[in-house]
Parts: structure tokens; C-alpha cells; sequence
């Protein structure tokens, strides 16, 4: 309709630093989150340069 491509960009285990329940897992989540972030500078990036 307007044109736009859109992509998502999802972390995971975004509530392992808020449970203790879910304490083993926050190496995994550490590193999805930079992987998001590295994601979206890139994506960012993208854009710019069109």
C-alpha cells in the first residue's frame, strides 16, 4: 500500500535479566541482543544509504 518493506528484528529472552527463573539463560540473551542491535545498525544503515 505505501511502498515500505519492513523487517522485524526480535530478541530473545528479553525477561532472563528480570527471573531468577530464567538466570542460566542470560548468556543467551546477552548475545541475541547484540546480534538484535547489530541487526538494526545494519538495517539502519540500509536505509541511509538509499
Amino acid at each position: 500500500m505505501f511502498g515500505l518493506d519492513v523487517t522485524t528484528v526480535i530478541p530473545e529472552l528479553t525477561m532472563a535479566p528480570h527471573s531468577p527463573a530464567l538466570a542460566a539463560l542470560l548468556a543467551k540473551h546477552e548475545a541475541s541482543m547484540t546480534e538484535a542491535h547489530d541487526r538494526a545498525r545494519e538495517l539502519a544503515a540500509t536505509m541511509a544509504a538509499a
